[in-house]
């Protein structure tokens, strides 16, 4: 098992340099569980051979496998695999890590397959933070860590400290979603939710919630950014939110709780309505949730609303089912407008919309919606 990951490792090589320019060093290593998304893709890999994890046999078939002998090697590394061994670099941009199976032992042996995943200059730092990691174990999730970046016995200071820097790595990369960062994102949350989430600061929240937003855990990222009450950072936070939440195509509970309570006591009502009904757009709701969000940002301020209304890109529908979709003529018709009319909305994205395999459409029950809120408030022709 360990000679075909090594094998494996070295055919597939993850190069953290290649992910940004600069200098880049060996921070740490950890053992830890499977994310939700990967447990997902290990579980579509053992039931068809399909999904993210399918490359693993490409990999191996071109070590000289058979296809085959490919597929029955990786079916047993992914059976095997109990679990992620992550090696941490840091650099001037923040933090990257590289994931690979662990398989429940670390002897020799498997640390040295396991070291074949970093480039040569980290192979060394990441050998000795492996033979440290056999040393401690027998301790749990999260306190298998080992490497440079481990001082003492604080891990909840070196967990904060990755969260920061994987904040810093994404706000300089846009939140690009990746799966290794996502992942990353996913196991420091956990990790500071597991060894104390008690006396953080508004820094640690805000790194926190960026680190829950590239997991997709939403519902768990509003709690940080609740922590920010009256705090400047808690408005960058909720267009970050707001941004994540409408790539993966809107959130019913996150809207919900950009309605309770909770969302208004951070003090900035119109940020939390924006965020609400852009988020309501990209899910592609109808009436019933489209009309509230537009009375809650014309109520928070109208002179604001009006132009976010009709001037600024919220409406793009990005949820898998957008419903009956409709073409520019169709869409004029039922407006009773020119398809010249409604081509120009589409155009600077001022009217809902709903793009998928180069097409660009008109999801009638979004748009009917908007017709509807925008002409109650004397906004349909703004």
């Amino acid at each position: 098992m360990a000679a075909e990951l090594s094998g494996l490792l070295k055919a597939g090589a993850g190069d953290p340099l290649s992910l940004l320019a600069g200098q880049w060093n060996f921070h740490s290593c950890f053992l830890a569980p499977f994310t939700p998304s990967f447990a997902a893709a290990r579980e579509q890999f053992l039931v068809d051979g399909g999904g993210p994890l399918s490359a693993v046999v490409e990999q191996l078939r071109h070590q000289g496998l058979s296809a085959p002998e490919a597929v029955e090697s990786a079916r047993r590394l992914m059976q095997s695999a109990q679990g992620l061994c992550v090696a941490v670099v840091a650099g001037d941009h923040g933090i990257a890590s590289v994931p690979q199976p662990f398989f429940g032992s670390l002897d020799a042996t498997w640390r040295e397959g396991a070291v074949q995943v970093m480039t040569a200059d980290f192979r060394g730092p990441f050998a000795t933070a492996l033979a440290e990691l056999a040393r401690l174990d027998g301790r749990g999730w999260p306190r298998l860590v080992a490497g440079p970046a481990r001082k003492g016995d604080d891990l909840r200071a070196y967990w904060l400290e990755l969260a920061h820097g994987a904040s810093e790595f994404l706000e300089l990369t846009g939140n690009r979603s990746d799966a290794r960062m996502a992942d990353l994102g996913y196991w420091i949350a956990e990790a500071v939710a597991v060894l104390a989430g008690e006396g953080l600061d508004s820094e640690d929240h805000a790194a926190l919630c960026r680190c829950r937003l590239i997991a997709r855990d939403f519902v768990p990222a509003c709690a940080h950014i609740a922590a920010c009450a009256g705090e400047e950072v808690a408005i960058e936070l909720l267009d970050a939110l707001a941004l994540a939440v409408c790539q993966h195509g809107g959130d019913d509970a996150t809207a919900a709780w950009l309605a309770s309570p909770q969302a208004a006591a951070l003090g900035c009502p119109y940020d939390t309505a924006l965020a609400r009904l852009r988020i309501h757009a990209a899910g592609g709701a109808g009436s019933e949730r489209i009309g509230p969000a537009v009375d809650a940002l014309i109520a928070a301020n109208r002179k604001l609303a009006r132009q976010a209304l009709t001037r600024e890109p919220l409406w793009q529908v990005t949820a898998e089912d957008p419903g009956e979709l409709l073409d520019t003529a169709a869409a004029a018709e039922l407006l009773g407008r020119s398809p010249t009319a409604i081509a120009k909305r589409l155009e600077a994205r001022t009217v809902p919309l709903h793009a998928r395999d180069g097409q660009v459409r008109l999801p009638r029950r979004t748009l009917e919606a908007w017709r509807e809120a925008l002409a109650r408030h004397g906004l349909l022709d703004g």
